[in-house]
């Protein structure tokens, strides 16, 4: 790969081959949904065969393989915290003291 800035360089590069949603994920993207290859003779089929074979398993996933688990908002877990210890230079005593959480995920 060539970026202007850096010259010739080597990178992974990723991807995601897209089709219909089907009915499951429909209800959360109605444009589209990743190709999901289930078995190994898929995987096989999409590594190795000509094109024209290939591109067939450019489909959605058939009626139950998937299945919502849960529905809502997304709540986030409550921030990390951590203990730290510092030392109390006025006091001349050390302490432990809570930090502020260190980053929400």
């Amino acid at each position: 790969m060539r970026k202007t800035s850096e010259g010739l360089i080597t990178t992974d590069l990723f991807a995601f081959l897209t089709t219909e949603p089907n009915d499951v994920v429909a209800t959360a993207n109605p444009d589209s949904m990743p190709v999901i290859l289930t078995t190994p003779d898929e995987i096989e089929t999409w590594l190795t065969a000509p094109w024209e074979e290939a591109r067939k398993l450019q489909r959605p996933l058939a009626a139950g393989v998937l299945q919502v688990v849960s529905i809502g908002p997304k709540e986030d877990p409550e921030p990390l915290q951590r203990s730290l210890s510092c030392s109390d230079r006025e006091n001349g005593k050390a302490r432990r003291v809570k930090s502020k959480p260190l980053m929400t995920i």
